[in-house]
């Protein structure tokens, strides 16, 4: 009996050391978790800051008038559009330049084409068994057809290569002037003689600033 009472002591003692000690470690996790949500918080706020661009966000990717030109979107612009990227770039007097060598280029295009069809159809018609066919160049023989047409065909690719290349300028051109933007030339151009074993030269000193 008194074995048995002391047993369920026991028990009430251990149970009530239990109590104890849960109450006290939800009183320390209560007191310390506002503490981790603080430098959780302030570790955030400050991966944000570090992270943050230098250039603003709130304006769209695509915005045409910003304070300072960037360099891909200037590509870009003259990708999509030529002679647009130079607008962006502010140096509007390259734009007609653009679309002078496009538009020389479109004229060749557009002539080398018309007599390529031009003496393609005459080799057709002179070729062909029909006896209807009107021929209207009988002053040129097959041969001379066929010259003339290969003649006009390989202009037509080299325009089309040049065409190619002046679109490709117009990107590059672009790209560069935006990069360029950032740099001050100053306007001291100095020079001077250079005396040393080989001869006499002229040294020319330029200074040149990177924009802030």
């Amino acid at each position: 009996m008194h074995l048995g009472l002391k047993k369920y002591v026991l028990i009430l003692v251990l149970l009530l050391s239990t109590q104890h000690l849960v109450a006290q470690q939800q009183t320390i996790l209560k007191d310390s978790l506002p503490k981790s949500v603080d430098t959780l918080v302030k570790s955030i706020d400050t991966l944000v800051k570090i992270t943050k661009p230098s250039y603003d966000t709130s304006r769209a990717y695509y915005a045409f008038r910003t304070k300072k030109q960037i360099p891909k979107r200037a590509a870009m612009y003259s990708a999509l559009l030529p002679g647009l990227g130079q607008v962006y770039n502010k140096q509007i007097w390259k734009t007609p330049i653009v679309y002078g060598g496009l538009g020389v280029a479109t004229y060749f295009i557009v002539y080398n084409q018309s007599q390529y069809n031009l003496y393609r159809t005459a080799l057709i018609s002179r070729l062909d068994s029909d006896p209807t066919t009107v021929d209207n160049f009988t002053n040129y023989s097959i041969t001379d057809l066929r010259t003339l047409q290969r003649k006009y065909r390989a202009s037509l690719d080299r325009i089309g290569v040049f065409t190619s290349v002046w679109y490709g300028v117009n990107i590059i051109d672009a790209l560069v002037s935006a990069h360029l933007k950032d740099f001050n030339m100053s306007k001291d151009l100095s020079y001077r003689p250079l005396i040393n074993q080989n001869g006499v030269g002229i040294a020319f000193n330029i200074n040149q600033t990177r924009s802030r």
